[in-house]
């Protein structure tokens, strides 16, 4: 029995999705969770691993967390990398909306996806100079 209150589909075309997120709040939802994940992960990365100081080189350690967040800023804000974050979080968070079923999964999906790819870029950044040298 058809619904009086709903358009009837045309044919071919797929069945709607009620219970999920818009591409576009997905995308921003997911650029968000990368660019706010950045501040923690980098504080555990320079405090357990290592991180890359504009001219105070890759330092280890909590004594260094000051040091991390403002090269942190340069690197994001000055040098563009949270525009490299947001894109990276964006197309998690379209990903994420394309995997999971309902908005609750969803959500769920993106948010770990785009955090994940957040600690990619990092490890990246932090890891850098294995790639390419001393810098």
């Amino acid at each position: 029995m058809n619904n009086p209150y709903e358009s009837p589909l045309e044919e071919g075309s797929p069945p709607e999705r009620r219970d999920t997120i818009s591409l576009v709040a997905a995308i921003f939802e997911g650029a968000a969770w990368s660019v706010g994940s950045t501040v923690p992960i980098a504080a555990l990365m320079v405090s357990f691993f290592r991180f890359p100081i504009p001219f105070g080189g890759i330092v280890t350690g909590p004594k260094y967390l000051v040091a991390a967040m403002i090269a942190l800023l340069m690197y994001g804000v000055f040098l563009g990398g949270y525009l490299l974050v947001a894109m990276a979080g964006g197309v998690a968070g379209a990903v994420g909306r394309a995997i999971g079923s309902t908005r609750a999964r969803q959500r769920l999906i993106l948010s770990i996806l785009a955090i994940g790819a957040s600690f990619v870029l990092l490890f990246m950044l932090a890891t850098l100079d294995w790639v390419i040298g001393p810098w």
